[in-house]
């Protein structure tokens, strides 16, 4: 089945189109464009009209892609943005107007097609998936167990769902959160300087650790491995190795550290957005939010303990596709 994938996101907007067949996905194409769709939604609780005109002109030429490549079944949705808005309706009658009926999902739904996603072709216990986005973070903490076996994990985070007796097991989702911290909304609330001042990246610290705190406490200890997922995590190994085009085939399944992400930090803070747009392997688009999406990932692996995470290029779309394909 040919299908395709939109994720409208508070910084991005992602095209998948892909052949898919008994839960595997061979991709055809696949777009991403810097969009900002919720550049000063903190400040007016609204979207832009800017920001609405982006969205709209880059999805109509992904649905004229789609088109052309004869999609049979397709799903368009947007997350965290478009959750918080107050006109999130003149974005869907933009694209309405685009021939695409757009889905506004909640935190929870993206954390699960998330990590469906990151864990394509993967088993194993307290696997944690992380998506660090625009405006949200989504934490997903499940198993992936092969089929017969039982999990061992009875740690006592709290079950959302489980394979019916007797089938292959799906997923077993033990977790699952979404977080108002993304790098559009830290940046706007926390980072006003070009570069930020240490100040500044000490209160947004600070802010990060509190909104961790609470929510999604029960992890600690029940980790066995992190994942990373979309454009914030991949841009710490394309920069780190300057990898510029982008190259999927080196992102997938790198690993980054702490001390990694310390070193992206100084390099990033070291200069004005104008110049760190021009940095090897860095979306030059991505450049005035980047700081804060790396304050994210170190404060993640701070308050669980980790010393590194990997990275996975399947992400939220593949999880979109997975579903359709059912």
């Amino acid at each position: 089945m040919k299908a395709a994938a939109i994720d409208i996101g508070t910084v991005t907007t992602r095209l998948l189109i892909a052949d898919v067949c008994d839960g595997a996905v061979q991709e055809l194409v696949r777009r991403v464009n810097i969009t900002h769709l919720g550049a000063g939604l903190g400040m007016t609780g609204c979207l832009s009209a800017d920001g609405i005109d982006r969205v709209a002109t880059v999805c109509a030429g992904y649905k004229e892609l789609m088109d052309a490549q004869d999609v049979k079944r397709s799903r368009c949705v947007a997350t965290s943005a478009a959750r918080d808005a107050r006109n999130t309706d003149q974005l869907r009658a933009a694209l309405e107007r685009c021939g695409l009926l757009l889905e506004v999902i909640s935190g929870d739904e993206e954390a699960a097609l998330s990590f469906a996603g990151a864990t394509y072709g993967r088993s194993g216990e307290g696997l944690l998936v992380v998506d660090p986005g625009g405006g949200s973070t989504e934490f997903v903490l499940g198993d992936i167990l092969p089929a017969g076996s039982a999990s061992g994990n009875g740690r006592g985070a709290r079950f959302l769902s489980a394979p019916p007796a007797g089938e292959t097991p799906a997923p077993i989702l033990r977790f699952a959160r979404s977080l108002q911290m993304g790098s559009q909304r830290m940046t706007d609330s926390f980072l006003p300087s070009d570069p930020p001042t240490a100040a500044e990246l000490s209160c947004c610290r600070q802010a990060l650790q509190s909104l961790l705190d609470a929510p999604v406490g029960e992890l600690r200890g029940n980790v066995r491995e992190m994942t990373a997922v979309a454009g914030t995590a991949t841009s710490m190994v394309t920069v780190r190795d300057s990898i510029d085009p982008y190259d999927a085939a080196r992102v997938q399944d790198a690993r980054v550290t702490r001390a990694q992400l310390r070193e992206l930090e100084e390099q990033f803070c070291a200069v004005p957005t104008a110049q760190r747009a021009r940095i090897c392997g860095l979306e030059p688009q991505r450049a005035s939010v980047i700081i804060a999406g790396t304050l994210i990932l170190q404060e993640i692996l701070d308050f669980l303990a980790l010393e590194s995470f990997r990275i996975s290029d399947t992400d939220l779309l593949y999880g979109i596709l997975l579903k359709l394909s059912v």
